[in-house]
């Protein structure tokens, strides 16, 4: 059916649009687990048809000429093309995946396929009806995309709402083509763009640039607020005839004014008319700008307030309103072609002689690979050639004296001299090249000799002389200018280097570890959008003037002055920070500041704050009062490290869309007062290590403001059990309830409640709380107590004898039923974070430990006023108990019974109360009681295993760990008959701490697992936390290979060695009790089920204390790494090169160590390495979503979670030639060859060249059944299912010799 489209490895599914130079179809694919992959693909046919051939022959053109001119054309189409994919970071543009051409079987003309992400056209999307924040979303996406587009020098110029798609999620998205078009002709054929959206100085000829866009966007979102109508065209149902359309867009390029949209508020009216402005001088000036106002209307709107907000006063009232009449909004008066006396349009030019034949010829294949182009994702313009323009106006003049960028060398060559950056002592601009020797390298943009670079002195200590006549403008795109200058002292601007149209500064000093001396105070900043690590890793540099940058436009501050560790002071108080989105490790490691004045920043528009001050250990004070945090997503490590900050104050943060707070406070060892009280922890997912473990928040360990429900940011205890005057009830873990017991008024009829979270009961009512926040209530009713219906955002309940109490997710309480005794007045309590319910009287529980209680005071159990440090409370009959911080108990009230003896209680973990008596339960699963016994409610001395307890009237019940419960006391009603309840809900099941720590398990990340376990305290999470390390280290290689040696574990824990035993690195018989092994070139490791290590190694000290709680260890070439329990890391051995410099890392989940490097792999998914890097194998700051790594001789090797690879490194022999790999589970890294296993047990190897494959060690293809893969220098390992050894490579020490190894460990 579609014979004539053919893309290898993917089936033509349907066609889903035709564009003038081809089609575009549906394409599917199969994965090898199964599932359908499903894209676009765009093919374009040059030339379209066979006409433009046979014309060119008839014009005596020969068949060579005719193949090189197309292929010329299809070879600039590739390449246009190909700078779009550069975008693909960038979700507010079509990811285009693959561009291939194909010449025909005839060699002239080619087939070009191009696959592309399938998404929906917005026509279809779009509701009928007019949808203001739909306006504002498109607008503020498409901003976003043109940013990119900016930030790669490419202009679109033909945005129209064909061109604009959106995804499953309702992501906008910028691409060519839709459903119904693909491309669309102009009136003559020869313009980029569509007539109806195109900007005046792009139809009429002029000079024009990225305001273009700028333009089409507006006209975009005018269409949409206009009943889908572009300006001056009859509404729907009438359509628009060719002539209207056509007088229409000529009244546009003639400057007419014409009226606002028909919808939409006054605000967004005016600002899409002025994005819609004929003059350019009128119009926006940047996107920026354009994104700014759109996000102000977008806040307002969606906070609910009046966008009518102010218009400038010299904008006619009129000219605002829906009115689409005489009454219009002009972006300008200039009429241009239009006659100012007479209103008519110039007339045409005379008409000329008939062009001949062969000229027409050639202007007809200008005219369609002209619009072969327009039909492209986005018609690209480099900045660095030329301005637009036509013949009728000319080319605009270049800027003199501009260098050329440098950032295609990033730390290696000085623009491309010879010369290596680290080579170079010294950088000096010079505004003359009078003093310039013979032998300079010319650097300027239009190597036309403008700019001129040479070198005085030797290396290491260059000094670069860069010079130019009047001095020298800056690449627009200074991105790692500077970059890897490690010997640099000093860089030397003066007034010889002008950075007034850079945009890029991203990066552009990084790693400049010796600089001492740079003055950046005549930078003109104005430009910039992007200043991600500009000083990142300038550790030398004391003081930095940054007082005149103008940062109005920077949108990504990521990591700006990381590891500048010697500044000393810094002020940013003239930062404009309005447009700034990422601020991640913005002062990460500046260890020498003491102060940072921060009260100016805008930081509204900022999602990641992810180690912005982390390692700031001398700053004493922070005042983030004026931060807005509402766009915040991730606050990781944020302050870690702060150690001697005492005062810093977070009231003000909002914290409802944050998700990670891992180590936000750890190490803040001298921070003793820290108010959370407006952090919201409803949407928290990973908080591990969130302050240390021993600190207390409010008199309470900090784990506990992590017990939240899905509805607040309060930690209530939710419980599972509850017990009435005569009955029982139980909470199932499905979300069901039982009950139990007398039933006179309908208390126990709970089988139909679903969806429950917690339980209460007295007297004989029952209450029910949902997972939305709402409540269910049955039994008796006269005083109202089950009227609850209509309350919503509760996050606990309590049951009185005749009242109801709901505690709300804002800290407020509501109360329902019996109020004689003022047991309901509730109303007026706040910061609640649990609630408890007597006979007649009701206590809270607030967050700073204390204790508020109303209604019923004859025996004082009212008189809570002076308890601090209440982590729990319970109320009976006439008393009340609470339960402080140190596990001992407090009670006060009515005491007849001795319920209130309770002083001597410790190493209690929950209350409970009711008449005349009082029950504890103990940290170890046993129980306490004290009061009255006269039915045996008391009797549970002999209960073990108890993880909650709840008290009627006269019974008591136990929750076991294994979900089945146990009771005692009085049971006429059958009160006490639950011996056959199962599945009753743990604590632990409630809590999302708890939760995420068992889905870590579940997902196989133990050791983060292990972590969040060690967080929590309930009975079991010791023991969980020992069974997630238990499960990481029986995860940890059994098979390891070095550099002429191979080193199997045994199932019985002891260890097989053979080869290369020149330095005893084999001797390995008598160890025993090992879990993990590793091999370095001439040593062997293992480590001990204890965790401590043992080493072949002369010297080595199996006492080392330093070397305790071990999880993994990793062995190198001469060094020895290992990974403890707590994410740190040691490492002895060579450290020449620094491979063993990894005291500072923290919250790492595995360690892998190559010659003369270590790489470790962190919680999050990204990496960090150091050692040698000569060949970039430490380049992996930029990696994330890693879930193993490998280290080879010179390359470092990355798994990602969806089982491809990446590498960087040395790849002389093809060893990072990964990029293809799919399926993956594990990978080796060896000599100079990679190894990788795949899902389904078998292995692929890469080694393209030859030379280190001649021992056979990437031979694996044969290779099935395997569960591990190890690399040596030349030789690898299978590990196969049955325990089992392959090898192949080579095997002069006998390194291979394997065969007959058996019941080698098999990696859990």
């Amino acid at each position: 059916m579609y014979e004539n489209v053919n893309f290898p490895g993917w089936e033509v599914v349907r066609k889903i649009g035709e564009g003038s130079f081809g089609g575009v179809y549906e394409i599917h694919r199969t994965l090898p687990d199964g599932r359908v992959e499903k894209a676009a693909l765009k093919k374009l046919t040059v030339p379209k048809d066979n006409i433009e051939i046979r014309e060119l022959y008839s014009q005596s053109f020969s068949r060579e000429t005719i193949t090189a001119h197309y292929k010329e054309q299809v070879r600039e189409l590739a390449k246009e093309y190909t700078l779009t994919q550069e975008l693909n970071s960038c979700k507010n543009v079509v990811a285009c995946h693959d561009v291939q051409c194909v010449q025909h079987a005839d060699g002239i003309g080619w087939d070009i396929y191009i696959r592309m992400e399938l998404l929906k056209p917005l026509k279809l999307v779009l509701s009928a009806d007019y949808q203001e924040m739909a306006v504002l979303k498109l607008g503020l996406s498409l901003c976003n995309a043109l940013l990119a587009c900016q930030e790669h020098h490419i202009v679109h110029r033909d945005i129209k709402p064909e061109n604009i798609l959106v995804s499953d999620r309702g992501e906008f998205k910028l691409g060519d083509f839709g459903i119904a078009k693909v491309s669309e002709k102009t009136a003559t054929g020869t313009m980029t763009g569509t007539m109806g959206y195109m900007a005046p100085e792009v139809a009429n000829r002029w000079h024009y640039g990225a305001q273009a866009d700028i333009y089409s966007l507006g006209m975009v979102l005018y269409w949409m607020m206009n009943r889908r109508t572009l300006p001056f065209l009859p509404f729907p149902p009438a359509i628009p005839t060719a002539a209207q359309r056509q007088d229409a867009a000529n009244r546009r390029f003639a400057g007419e004014s014409f009226p606002p949209p028909v919808n939409g508020s006054r605000k967004l009216k005016a600002i899409v008319m002025k994005a819609c402005a004929f003059s350019t001088e009128e119009r926006y000036q940047t996107v920026q700008e354009l994104r700014r106002d759109l996000y102000a209307c977008y806040q307002q709107r969606r906070a609910g307030k009046n966008v009518d907000v102010s218009i400038p006063a010299d904008t006619d009232e009129a000219v605002l309103t829906n009115e689409p009449s005489g009454n219009t909004y002009s972006g300008s008066s200039r009429t241009n072609s239009r006659n100012e006396k007479t209103g008519r349009f110039a007339a045409p030019p005379k008409k000329k002689k008939r062009t001949p034949a062969a000229i027409r010829v050639l202007i007809i294949l200008c005219l369609c690979f002209a619009s072969l182009f327009g039909c492209l994702l986005l018609y690209s313009t480099h900045l660095k050639q030329q301005p637009v323009s036509t013949p009728e106006t000319g080319s605009a003049p270049e800027t003199a004296n501009r260098m050329r960028s440098d950032s295609d060398t990033p730390c290696v060559q000085v623009f491309h001299s010879g010369i290596y950056r680290y080579d170079v002592g010294s950088v000096t601009f010079l505004d003359t090249t009078a003093d310039a020797p013979e032998d300079t390298w010319d650097i300027s943009e239009k190597e036309n000799g403008s700019v001129l670079a040479w070198v005085t002195g030797q290396a290491p200590a260059y000094d670069l002389y860069i010079a130019g006549e009047g001095g020298v403008q800056a690449p627009r795109y200074c991105s790692y200018l500077f970059a890897g200058y490690l010997n640099a002292t000093s860089i030397t601007f003066g007034t010889a280097f002008d950075t007034s149209e850079v945009t890029g500064m991203d990066r552009m000093f990084s790693d400049c570890e010796k600089l001492t001396n740079l003055d950046v105070h005549n930078f003109d900043t104005s430009q910039v959008t992007n200043m991600t690590g500009m000083f990142s890793q300038c550790s030398e540099l004391s003081s930095l003037d940054v007082t005149s940058f103008n940062t109005s436009l920077v949108f990504d501050m990521n990591e700006m002055f990381y590891g500048c560790s010697k500044l000393s002071s810094l002020d940013v108080n003239s930062f404009d920070t309005s447009q700034v989105t990422a601020m991640r490790g913005m002062f990460f490691g500046c260890s020498s500041l003491t102060d940072l004045d921060l009260r100016s920043f805008d930081t509204s528009q900022v999602a990641s704050m992810s180690g912005m001050f982390s390692g700031c250990s001398n700053l004493t004070d922070l005042d983030l009062r004026s931060f807005d945090t509402s766009q915040v997503t991730s606050m990781w490590e944020m302050f870690s490290s702060c150690g001697k900050l005492k005062n810093l104050d977070v009231s003000s943060f909002d914290t409802s869309n944050v998700t990670t707070m891992d180590s936000m406070f750890l190490g803040c060892d001298s921070l003793t007062d820290l108010d959370l009280s407006s952090f919201d922890f409803s949407n928290v997912e990973n908080y591990a290590n969130f302050m240390d473990e021993s600190r207390l928040y409010n008199g309470q360990p900090w784990k506990k403001l992590f017990e939240s429900d899905p509805h607040g940011s309060i930690s209530p205890s939710w419980s599972a059990l509850a017990a009435g005057a005569y009955h029982t009830v139980g909470l199932r873990s499905d979300g069901t309830v039982v009950a139990a017991g007398g039933n006179d008024y309908g208390q126990c009829d709970v089988d139909s409640w679903t969806d429950i979270v917690a339980v209460a009961a007295e007297n004989h009512h029952t209450v029910g709380l949902r997972s939305d926040g709402t409540v269910v209530a049955t039994g008796l009713n006269d005083d109202g107590q089950c009227d609850v219906d209509s309350w919503t955002n509760i996050v606990a309940v309590a049951a009185g004898y005749g009242h109801t109490v709901g505690l709300r997710g804002d800290g407020t309480v509501v109360a329902a039923g019996c109020n004689d005794d003022g047991q309901c007045d509730v109303d007026s309590w706040t910061d609640i974070v649990a609630v408890a319910a007597g006979s007649q009287h009701t206590v809270g529980l607030r967050s700073d430990g204390t204790v508020v209680a109303t209604g019923w005071n004859y025996h004082g159990q009212c008189d809570v006023d002076s308890w601090t440090d209440i982590v729990a409370v319970a109320a009976g009959y006439g008393h009340t108990v609470g339960l402080r911080s140190d596990g001992t108990v407090v009670a006060t009230g009515w005491n007849d019974y001795g319920q209130c003896d309770v002083d001597s209680w410790n190493n209690i973990v929950a209350v409970a109360a009711r008449w005349g008596y009082t029950v504890g339960l103990r940290g170890d699963g046993t129980v306490v009681a004290a009061g009255c016994n006269d039915d045996g409610q008391c009797d549970v001395d002999s209960w073990t295993d108890i993880v909650a307890v709840a008290a009627g009237s006269q019974h008591t019940v136990g929750l076991r760990s294994d979900g089945t419960v146990v009771a005692t006391g009085w049971n006429y009603h059958g009160q006490c008959d639950v011996s056959n309840w199962k599945n009753i809900r743990l604590p632990q099941e409630m809590n999302p701490g708890y939760q995420a720590a068992q889905q870590l398990m579940d997902e196989g990340k133990y050791l983060q697992a292990m972590w969040a376990f060690s967080a929590l305290d309930f009975q079991d999470s010791a023991e969980k936390a020992q069974e997630a390390r238990s499960c990481y280290v029986s995860s940890q290689p059994t098979l390891a290979v070095g550099s002429g040696h191979t080193v199997g574990l045994l199932s019985d824990g002891t260890v097989v060695a053979t080869g290369w035993n020149r330095n005893s690195q084999c001797d390995v018989d008598s160890w025993s009790d090992i879990v993990a092994v590793a091999a370095g070139d001439s040593h062997t490791v293992g480590l001990r089920g204890d965790g401590t290590v043992t080493v072949t190694a002369a010297g080595w000290n199996d006492d080392d204390d330093s070397w305790t709680d071990i999880v993994a260890v990793a062995a190198g070439g001469f060094h020895t790494v290992g990974l403890r329990g707590d994410g740190t890391v040691v490492a002895t051995g060579w450290n020449d090169d620094g491979q063993c410099d990894v005291d500072s890392w923290t919250d790492i989940v595995a360690v892998a160590a190559g010659w003369w490097h270590t790489v470790g792999l962190r919680s999050d998914g990204t990496v960090v390495a150091t050692g040698d890097n000569d060949d970039g194998q430490c380049d992996v700051d930029s990696w994330n979503n890693i879930v193993a790594v490998a280290a080879g001789w010179g390359h470092t090797v990355g798994l990602r979670g969806d089982g491809t690879v990446i590498a960087a490194g040395c790849n002389d022999e093809g060893q990072c030639d990964v990029d293809s790999w799919t399926d993956i589970v594990a990978v080796a890294a060896g000599g100079h060859h990679t190894v990788g296993l795949r899902g389904d047990g078998t292995v692929v190897a890469t080694v393209v060249a030859t030379g280190w494959n001649d021992y056979g060690q990437c031979d694996v293809d044969g290779w099935t059944d395997i569960v591990a893969v190890a690399a040596g220098w030349l030789h690898t390992m299978g590990l196969r299912s049955d325990g089992t050894v392959v090898a192949t490579g080579c095997n002069d020490d006998g390194q291979c010799y394997v065969n007959n190894w058996k019941n080698i460990r098999l990696p859990q």
